[in-house]
């Protein structure tokens, strides 16, 4: 083997080596750049609930997002790897490896240039051979740092941290139901009621032609006073069905919540009603009313 051949593997070294690079810099640049995206799409779905002309630009937007990506930082070093596209020449590569190893940059360049003469003498083959003799030991691979891109990965973090806190916050579930919707922007979806019928009830067996009692307690948000509603369907709204207790606060605390509760309690077995709630749930109720309406008295 010649000495200008062991430089050309070399040089197809480094090329191979600088393009399997790029193609990992790309990787993390389109999960990085994507993932930015798709946080910020689903995040207004989740939380907005648009509707389906919106959720349909959502949808085509990170498509055509993603297929620019790819074409941007992944296409090329994949069809250069997959050899169905030409790379850098070596006179290109020659003056990247140049950049990182200033001793052998006009040597490598005029090496090369010597070599891509169409007619060659005796005295420039001889030339080339000694060039090549020189420079032979410099590791040309070493021009592409794959620690470069250690730099990227502190950004692929942030997706990662985003769906740590996403579930441990407990929004995991709206997060994966907004990307559901966005996916199949077509469908029609209704925001959740701001409540939920909890049925208290054992067992929901009845015998035919008998009545049945069905127990339910209803829970849901906290909200500002003018947003509230009630059911036009509500039997006490309707029959003024229900029983009257007021408990008293003074300095964020509760006065004398047990006798509250207890003549609750009496009143409602009056009316042949069932308490809804346990102590307990109740209390966890009325302080955290009093911690969101800052009630001192």
């Amino acid at each position: 083997m010649s000495q200008f051949q062991i430089i050309e593997n070399k040089l197809k070294h480094f090329l191979k080596r600088f393009y399997i690079n790029e193609l990992l810099k790309g990787l993390l640049l389109f999960f990085i750049f994507f993932s930015a995206f798709l946080i910020v799409v689903i995040s207004i779905e989740t939380f907005l609930w648009t509707n389906s002309n919106v959720r349909t630009v959502f949808f085509w937007s990170l498509v055509l997002f993603s297929l620019f990506l790819f074409i941007k930082v992944l296409f090329t070093p994949l069809l250069i790897l997959l050899k169905f596209k030409a790379g850098m020449s070596y006179n290109e590569a020659s003056s990247h490896i140049g950049s990182n190893f200033p001793e052998v940059s006009d040597v490598l360049l005029n090496l090369v240039q010597l070599r891509n003469k169409t007619s060659t003498s005796d005295l420039i083959l001889a030339s080339i051979e000694k060039k090549s003799s020189q420079i032979k030991h410099v590791p040309f691979y070493a021009a592409v740092n794959f620690k470069n891109n250690i730099k990227y990965l502190w950004f692929c973090g942030f997706p990662v941290v985003f769906y740590l806190i996403s579930f441990f916050s407990g929004y995991s579930n709206s997060i994966s139901n907004g990307y559901h919707r966005i996916v199949n922007y077509s469908s029609v979806f209704e925001p959740p009621a701001p409540f939920n019928f909890n049925i208290l009830n054992d067992s929901l067996v009845v015998f035919d032609q008998q009545d049945f009692d069905l127990k339910f307690s209803i829970t849901g948000s906290f909200i500002p006073e003018n947003e509230a509603k009630i059911s036009i369907f509500d039997r006490g709204f309707l029959m003024s069905d229900g029983v009257y207790e007021v408990t008293s606060v003074i300095e964020r605390k509760l006065i004398d919540f047990e006798g509250h509760f207890h003549r609750l309690e009496r009143s409602l077995s009056e009316l042949d009603m069932t308490t809804p709630l346990t102590k307990e749930g109740l209390l966890s109720i009325h302080r955290r009313l009093i911690d969101k309406n800052s009630v001192n008295n």
